[in-house]
């Protein structure tokens, strides 16, 4: 969990008093806020008086098993991630346990190592859905009166992409927004690249380059762009199915590409990320294959350009992919420029 979000409270529940101690002293050094529980009724108790935000459950109690402890969560709470654990599994527990919405079903012994990493994962999604719902993120919500939230297209540490339909034209595009979990002391920094980005894009008009469409603010003020909806996959994706391309389509790619970066420095912008992962395969309208750059995150503007971008980026600062850059980025040095792209 990152050191500045609010602590964590989490509900453990086992009728084994040594492992109890174990798994509430895991999480204890991991940071959260612990209370135990020997069984079911008592867990009950502490969910009535208390809210968490994961609870880890034994099945094989007395009294109350897990599965009736479940049951008796999700009446109360509806959302808060569950997490159960057996040291008799069974197909029909597990799939009884996902049915009423257990988020995990973990067999005994659990390292601690996947204990934390378990619970960690748990809250981390929990919180996200919680700011998304706060912030009207969900599927099937409206943001801004025109993009209808249909389905999830990604999510990173920065950021989430939706794919949505634009409530007049009925177009699907993509939406990009800030990730809602993303500390507050990095919120001004996300917020000013995503706006470089949508900036940078509107300054390229080429069939080689995602084509930002639309922006605007959240109610809370977080930026979001839109951006022409693309299917395909990316060439990282392509290479780990295939392990290599032919010599024409590596050739055909490249010529592409160095079309579309063309058009890129053309408008004074430099991508500084150029790597598998960001150029997607597409297919124009005539069933062609076309290479599409996508991803300006941590794309510079050319300062002398009528539209200046502010500094997102100090000297000495490392930014990009270490794999995939050039000397002068890898040694940090100040005006990086289209040649870097190049190489």
């Amino acid at each position: 969990m990152e050191g500045e979000q609010t602590l964590a409270s989490a509900l453990i529940v086992d009728d084994d008093a040594a492992l109890l101690r174990i798994h509430a002293r895991a999480l204890t050094n991991r940071g959260y806020r612990v209370e135990t529980a020997p069984d079911g009724e008592a867990a009950t108790h502490a969910i009535e008086k208390s809210q968490f935000d994961v609870i880890l459950s034994d099945i094989d109690m007395p009294t109350m098993n897990g599965i009736e402890l479940l049951q008796k969560v999700r009446a109360h709470d509806p959302d808060v991630p569950v997490i159960l654990i057996t040291g008799a599994p069974s197909l029909e527990t597990a799939v009884r346990a996902v049915e009423l919405g257990a988020i995990r079903y973990l067999v005994k012994p659990v390292s601690l190592q996947v204990l934390v990493k378990v619970a960690d994962d748990a809250v981390q999604l929990h919180r996200i859905a919680r700011a998304r719902r706060q912030r009207g993120l969900i599927l099937g919500n409206n943001v801004d009166g025109r993009y209808n939230l249909r389905r999830d297209l990604g999510r990173g540490a920065e950021g989430l992409v939706f794919e949505a339909v634009h409530a007049f034209t009925g177009r699907a595009v993509a939406l990009k927004v800030v990730s809602p979990d993303v500390r507050k002391s990095h919120l001004p920094e996300l917020r000013a690249r995503l706006l470089r980005e949508a900036r940078a894009l509107a300054r390229v008009r080429h069939p080689g380059v995602v084509e930002v469409l639309d922006g605007g603010v959240l109610d809370d003020g977080t930026p979001f762009v839109v951006m022409e909806r693309l299917d395909g996959r990316s060439l990282e994706g392509l290479l780990t199915t295939r392990g290599k391309l032919s010599s024409d389509e590596t050739v055909a790619m490249a010529l592409q590409l160095c079309d579309a970066l063309e058009a890129v420095h053309a408008a004074g912008v430099v991508h500084r990320d150029l790597k598998p992962a960001n150029l997607l395969i597409v297919r124009d309208r005539d069933g062609s294959e076309r290479v599409k750059l996508v991803d300006f995150g941590i794309a510079h503007v050319n300062e002398n350009s009528d539209e200046k971008l502010e500094k997102l980026t100090g000297v000495g600062e490392l930014i990009g992919t270490p794999a995939y850059m050039a000397p002068e980025q890898l040694c940090a040095l100040p005006d990086v420029d289209a040649r870097a792209d190049i190489y």
